[in-house]
């Protein structure tokens, strides 16, 4: 039997036995003690064990745990600065109801995900930006510890791959500017590594990035996109999709299973394509499918009562893997908010495109506060 001491034993004249209790989870399994606790009880809970820390990463254990409270897929990070910046969330579909639900992600920059996990940084000057690390999953928000070398630039060239096989999710953020060398940050050992190379041009500005075969795309405001080879240590670019102009309506690269994926609008034949990049090496790209025009017409609010200027309307996409989320957004100068309000969900498997008609007020008038879940059918 346990013996209490201290002022856990007074009264009782027993003493704790603290080889049992300090070896107690040989016993008992902790996944027991932390299925008991609130799912978001659980993740404000600061300096616990590394097991906790384990479990906190791990979607299998989460999913069968929290059930109600694991984001379901697909989902969709949205990022669309406007006056009020409220075209930015995360939009995802439950498996089982099919409704959808809106999240306001925190204060940042810019965000765009891999696998989960989004980046984005806080100005905490006008000189000087901060980098995080936001789990979609777990909603955890990890700041990363400057890099070696530092670069004037707020916004600079940066992409990540994630490794899913391990719980919590590896990654490794890859930074590259022309006044700084090209640096690497790894979450498994939280330190920077410096490259030798360096990154060419201006600052990308607005700028969305995907991982592939040892290299990073990152589509931004050139003409082009540029790609870090990673086994190499070299930077350079590619030709975006034909056909298009990409560089003044859509930046909307992404992956899945390895592959590399651009939408394309073309504004004078009135079409949205989707690219695959079949070639690095010759880049060649292979037109997956093309957008139905009654959803191109919808997308650009052709003969919309007042009517929209397709030329203020910017095409945005999301990827969460298989599927890609194409979205319209312009601000409307009368009332001066932002408008996102019209969806089209496209699948590379079954090549199905989806009119997604979301009352989305949350996009105009009502915002739900930070975290707040809502249905929208």
């Amino acid at each position: 039997m346990a013996k209490l001491t201290g002022e856990q034993g007074k009264g009782s004249g027993e003493e704790m036995d603290a080889e049992l209790w300090g070896s107690l989870q040989r016993y008992i399994g902790l996944e027991k003690v932390y299925t008991k606790l609130p799912f978001r009880e659980f993740f404000q809970l600061r300096l616990v064990c590394k097991e906790w820390n384990r479990l906190a990463g791990d979607r299998a254990f989460l999913e069968e745990t929290y059930k109600d409270f694991i984001l379901p897929e697909p989902y969709f990070v949205l990022d669309a600065e406007g006056p009020d910046d409220k075209v930015r969330g995360l939009l995802a579909r439950d498996g089982r109801t099919k409704l959808w639900t809106w999240t306001r992600l925190p204060n940042g920059n810019e965000f765009w995900s891999v696998a989960g996990l989004a980046l984005s940084n806080v100005l905490k000057s006008k000189d000087e930006a901060e980098r995080f690390v936001f789990n979609l999953h777990t909603r955890n928000k990890f700041t990363l510890p400057p890099p070696i070398e530092q670069t004037l630039q707020l916004r600079p060239y940066s992409g990540m791959e994630v490794d899913t096989s391990v719980r919590p999710y590896a990654y490794k953020l890859m930074q590259g500017n022309d006044d700084a060398i090209t640096q690497i940050y790894d979450s498994r050992t939280n330190t920077w590594t410096a490259k030798n190379s360096h990154q060419y041009g201006m600052s990308p500005g607005k700028a969305i990035a995907a991982f592939a075969k040892g290299v990073l795309f990152i589509r931004c405001e050139l003409d082009e996109i540029v790609i870090y080879d990673t086994a190499r240590d070299a930077w350079d670019g590619i030709n975006p999709p034909p056909n298009g102009d990409s560089d003044d309506f859509l930046r909307g690269i992404g992956a899945w299973q390895d592959r590399i994926f651009h939408p394309s609008v073309n504004p004078k034949q009135k079409v949205i394509r989707v690219w695959e990049l079949t070639n690095l090496a010759e880049e060649e790209w292979t037109e997956v499918d093309t957008m139905p025009g009654e959803l191109y017409s919808w997308l650009f609010y052709e003969n919309s009562n007042p009517p929209v200027d397709y030329r203020d309307v910017q095409i945005l996409a999301s990827y969460c893997k298989e599927w890609i989320l194409i979205y319209a957004w312009w601000i409307d100068d009368e009332e001066m908010i932002a408008r996102g309000e019209r969806f089209v969900m496209f699948n590379l498997v079954t090549k199905i495109w989806e009119k997604l008609e979301l009352p989305f007020g949350p996009l105009g008038e009502h915002f739900p506060s930070q975290g707040e879940l809502y249905a929208i059918s």
